[in-house]
């Protein structure tokens, strides 16, 4: 060999084209197209000559970092980094990842990681395994770079980050439970570090204590979110927003929890982005809010080609929610013929609706029509087992009086409430979202003249929460 045992080669530049290494000599690389991928062969079977990184392992480096692609100037690792680590006693893992900028496809390590410049050889070669850290149970060396690290960044004791880390080693080691005992006594010395509170929520969630999981995901976005924070991980907000409005909605079944979520996720990426508005879609419809939920999908299936399966759906859903059968019926035709739909279930509630599977076009503005007798089945008269869901709604309106005070001085506003009506369809409780909290007393009071029918789900009553909207305005001279 003319390498020096545990030697690395770092080469700088596109070493792809000398990956082309065959016994066969009728097939000639092609050398015009860079993206061209020919099969790897062994290099002992193979003239490799060309790849001076595939070179330098045949004659004996212990590894080799290089590039299959030229990545932009400040994507090549750095040897005035990379050498130096290496020979201070860094592993080849180590001295790569601390070499370079950013971690991208273009860049390959050939190698056994824990490989060292002062590593010993095990007997049957290769270099002998790192030593473990006695109190983390982890790497000696990278449990000392990573104490190092959360020291100085949180500026907090050594016990807490052995804690952590004690934690980070038992949960790779699939051990959550005696991992969530370390964290949460890592927390409760300091609260604010990042990784020890996203942490405690990923081993609650992986320990089924949803609940628990929900309330620490919020403690990670609200330490995410302080402008002072020490630290900001890969893990963005739009991650953790919809880490909570799934599990609201999916393990929790509470829609309320996820409105939030949803309603970030929607007013910061769009309705361009489908995957958003349905899942804001299914927690809108969970809330009984259907003229905010028709206004949005109605938006997205004009403006959208083709229309996606979930709006239409939706608007079916929604026309259900009204006893308008003959709209539902249109929606859902619409939307089992489009890309992506769910079959079975919207099969479901054609034939809950007496309908059928026929194709009906849709024109972008289909209006709500009346329903008439005979085409739509009453809503109790469907199957419990159809699936179906009727939300919570207002069956009787009366007026509300306008507060005294409030038109003494010229107060206006406009209040939206959320309502909790129960398996009876009584109100029991009211909540200001938005508006002049002054107009709220008289609102509560008006209310109690409404009248209400429960959420119904497969025939059975549950309780759930609506929103309306009130306005109070003066009658002008």
């Amino acid at each position: 060999p003319r390498w020096a045992p545990n030697a690395i080669a770092l080469l700088v530049g596109d070493t792809w084209s000398g990956l082309e290494c065959t016994n066969d000599e009728s097939s000639e690389p092609n050398r015009e197209s860079p993206n061209a991928r020919p099969p790897f062969v062994d290099p002992d079977r193979g003239d490799c000559s060309e790849n001076p990184a595939l070179r330098a392992l045949a004659e004996g480096a212990a590894g080799a970092i290089f590039n299959v692609a030229d990545p932009t100037a400040d994507g090549y690792a750095r040897p005035q980094i990379f050498f130096p680590a290496y020979l201070s006693g860094r592993n080849l893992a180590e001295s790569a990842y601390l070499a370079t900028r950013y971690l991208s496809w273009r860049e390959v390590v050939v190698g056994d990681p824990l490989t060292s410049f002062r590593t010993s050889t095990r007997a049957g070669g290769g270099p002998a395994a790192e030593p473990t850290d006695s109190e983390t149970g982890g790497p000696a060396l990278f449990s000392a770079r990573r104490r190092a690290v959360l020291r100085e960044r949180y500026a907090t004791s050594d016990a807490v980050v052995t804690l952590l880390l004690k934690a980070e080693f038992a949960e790779a080691h699939d051990r959550p439970k005696q991992a969530l005992e370390w964290i949460e006594a890592s927390l409760k010395e300091d609260p604010a570090i990042w990784e020890a509170v996203w942490l405690r929520a990923r081993l609650l969630e992986r320990l089924d204590r949803f609940d628990d999981a929900f309330e620490a995901y919020r403690q990670a976005l609200a330490l995410l979110r302080r402008p002072a924070a020490a630290f900001r991980p890969a893990v963005d907000e739009t991650a953790l927003r919809w880490k909570l409005a799934r599990l609201a909605e999916d393990r929790l079944r509470r829609p309320e929890l996820a409105e939030p979520e949803v309603d970030w996720l929607l007013e910061h990426r769009g309705i361009g982005d489908l995957s958003v508005v349905a899942a804001w879609t299914v927690v809108k419809l969970a809330l009984g809010q259907l003229d905010e939920a028709e206004s949005v999908l109605l938006r997205v299936a004009r403006r959208t080609d083709p229309e996606p399966a979930f709006a239409l759906e939706g608007l079916g859903d929604i026309a259900l929610a009204r006893n308008r059968g003959d709209t539902a019926r249109r929606f859902y035709r619409r939307a089992l013929a489009a890309e992506g739909a769910s079959a079975d279930r919207i099969r479901g509630k054609l034939e809950a609706l007496g309908g059928g599977e026929g194709v009906a076009t849709f024109d972008g503005a289909d209006q709500p029509e009346a329903s008439t007798a005979g085409t739509a089945r009453p809503l109790d008269t469907i199957p419990a087992t159809s699936g179906i869901t009727r939300p919570a709604r207002v069956v009787h309106r009366a007026p509300i009086a306008y507060p005294t005070q409030a038109k003494r001085f010229g107060i206006e506003g406009v209040l939206v409430l959320r309502l909790r009506i129960d398996e009876r369809g009584q109100l029991v409780q009211v909540k200001l979202v938005r508006g002049n909290p002054v107009l709220l007393d008289a609102a509560k009071q008006g209310l109690r003249n409404w009248t209400f029918e429960s959420k119904m789900v497969n025939g059975k009553a549950e309780v759930s929460w609506i929103e309306i909207t009130v306005r109070f305005e003066l009658e002008k001279d």
